[in-house]
């Protein structure tokens, strides 16, 4: 049964919508799972279906916030229906598809037992990256297999409900959840316009999780003996702690890539034992070149756009992009290229954010402290945060995604979508620029609207183009770069709107 919500206020408290893979509900149908107080009504139902711009039945997220302002999501079952039992109250629903699709908002009050029926929702696609190649997903998250509250088909239908493609199920120091994760690749997220299914694609991973950091093993489920990784009371004693952790951490990495894997460092700013820069030197860069990917973007931090500059917990993902800035710094002097990730840590795909939380967002931040609070309680769901990669025309498949995500041909967003090129190159390549320019082509696109476009050289902002819309296509041409400079993509929005490429290097 799909996890219990803790979703409870003074006078509601709202009942779980069940959505299972093959069924009306999550798990069970026709016994979903109930919060209640004791002095609370009984629950009204809603129920519906979610339609394409092309009339499919399809699926995806429902935003629920109460009229105190409590917030959770849930999602249509596999197929696009939906059974909502809530609470009496005032409700508004907010219907979703992730960043490619527009959304429907609805208001209703609910009554004790009675059962609405709302109207068809349909939701149109204001973009298709899929069809130009590249393709959104995951690369972090955790199930009932560790310390997640979704099951696996859960976790699945939620992905798929925001717009994702693919998805790394990484659980903490453990594949068990991975096979039947494997399964779920028959959930269709989309049918396309020419009547072909685009399916899930669930693929296998772990979350390494030690006393000096965590660190991801994407592309396989190898696990450790805690002999391998553990620390000895006399190495936590031990006046060289440190260099002991180090000397685990590069075995650790050398074993997923014997694995085929990628491998990759999580939140490396976290505190006490989450973060591993809490016993590396950043300088350290025969350490970091065992790694593959560094995840710079973790959903439950601050948007690492740089608004504020502070350095400090809250502030983890803009300290680890900086990090990332110096070790593509290293490029030019033969260092390796490690690219840029992002994952949404998911423990929960409701994204559960109370009323208390919500109703202290301001209008405008002035403190990283309000920031940080909006970053994490706006809304972290599944998909909250993507990383798309390019495909092109090779299959969608396990293999190809990690060559992706090991070569930086990918960008990082929460909501800008970018399809672009720099003199014929993607990111992650390398771009002839024989006169020192590099002209990025394309287009860049973003429901909630844009505000600038800026683009990075060397880890230094050198052009911003102000943007007043919801897109923007043309040429943008860089100069005076020289052999072995990197530019990136920056895109910025109203609040927390943010996009980042991995770099275009100059041959």
């Amino acid at each position: 049964m799909k996890k219990t919500l803790r979703f409870v206020s003074l006078l509601l408290a709202v009942l779980m919508f069940p959505a299972a893979l093959f069924s009306c509900g999550k798990e069970e149908a026709d016994t979903p799972a109930v919060i209640t107080d004791n002095t609370s009504a009984p629950a009204g139902n809603v129920r519906g279906k979610v339609l394409s711009g092309d009339g499919d039945m399809m699926i995806a997220g429902i935003i629920i916030v109460d009229e105190e302002n409590n917030c959770h999501m849930e999602t249509t079952n596999a197929f696009g229906g939906y059974h909502l039992e809530l609470a009496p109250g005032k409700y508004t629903l907010t219907f979703t598809k992730g960043f490619e699709f527009n959304t429907y908002t609805t208001t209703i009050e609910v009554e004790s037992l009675k059962t609405y029926f709302l109207r068809d929702v349909r939701l149109n696609q204001l973009s298709d990256s899929y069809a130009d190649g590249w393709i959104a997903g995951d690369l972090h998250m955790h199930s009932t297999y560790s310390d997640g509250a979704d099951s696996i088909t859960d976790l699945a239908i939620a992905n798929a409900a925001t717009g994702m493609y693919w998805g790394f199920l990484t659980d903490h120091n453990t594949s068990r959840g991975v096979p039947e994760w494997r399964e779920t690749n028959a959930i269709n997220v989309l049918t396309d316009a020419a009547g072909a299914h685009r399916n899930f694609l669930g693929m296998a991973g772990s979350e390494v999780t030690t006393e000096f950091g965590h660190f991801q093993s994407i592309g396989t489920g190898m696990t450790y003996d805690k002999y391998e990784i553990n620390l000895t009371d006399a190495e936590r004693a031990n006046k060289d702690k440190n260099a002991i952790c180090r000397d685990k951490i590069v075995y650790i990495a050398r074993q997923i890539r014997l694995q085929g894997g990628v491998s990759q460092i999580n939140h490396p700013y976290s505190i006490t034992n989450m973060g591993a820069m809490n016993f590396l030197d950043a300088t350290d860069y025969e350490l970091f070149e065992n790694f593959d990917t560094i995840e710079i973007w973790n959903s439950y931090f601050t948007v690492p756009d740089g608004r504020f500059e502070t350095m400090n917990t809250d502030n983890q993902n803009y300290q680890a992009k900086l990090l990332w800035y110096s070790l593509l710094n290293r490029v030019k002097e033969g260092g390796a290229f490690i690219a840029a990730t992002s994952g949404t840590d998911n423990h929960d795909s409701t994204g559960y954010a109370s009323a208390e939380v919500r109703n202290q967002f301001p209008e405008t931040f002035t403190k990283l402290s309000e920031y940080q609070n909006y970053c994490r309680y706006a809304g972290k769901y599944s998909g909250c945060i993507a990383t798309y990669v390019y495909l092109g025309d090779s299959e969608i498949n396990q293999e190809n995604i990690l060559d992706a995500v090991r070569n930086g041909h990918s960008y990082l967003t929460n909501g800008p979508v970018m399809t672009l090129t720099a003199n014929g190159a993607i990111f992650g390549e390398t771009a002839d620029a024989e006169s020192g320019e590099l002209t990025f082509s394309g287009s860049v696109t973003c429901r909630e609207g844009m505000e600038k476009i800026r683009f990075v050289v060397n880890g230094e902002t050198v052009r911003e183009i102000e943007v007043n819309g919801t897109s923007f296509e043309g040429d943008v041409t860089i100069s005076s770069l020289v052999s072995g400079d990197w530019v990136l993509v920056e895109v910025l929005g109203a609040k927390a709107i943010y996009a980042i490429s991995n770099p275009v290097f100059i041959r």
